[in-house]
């Protein structure tokens, strides 16, 4: 499978009756804050004896490998038609 052309622009966003992107973040911070304290006895704080920088660094290439999977993975129709499925 081809891979798409990401040099291109991409169209304005339509408005929808989708929730926003905003409140979903926020909901999955709660649970993130919610999992971090019953898998590590704490919330994540600073001066917690780990180097942030590496953590962000190492969760940041891996973000960037499954994002770019998951354009890989996406049907060439998707892609030519911005999202949606023909």
């Amino acid at each position: 499978m081809a891979s798409p052309d990401l040099s291109t622009e991409q169209a304005m966003p339509t408005p929808n009756e989708s929730p926003s992107v905003q409140g979903m973040v926020r909901a999955d911070l709660e649970t993130r804050e919610e999992i971090g304290r019953e898998r590590y006895g704490t919330a994540l704080q600073p001066h917690n004896g780990r180097d942030a920088l590496r953590d962000a660094y190492e969760e940041a290439l891996d973000l960037a490998c499954y994002l770019r999977q998951a354009i890989a993975e996406r049907p060439q129709e998707e892609v030519a038609t911005g999202g949606q499925a023909t």
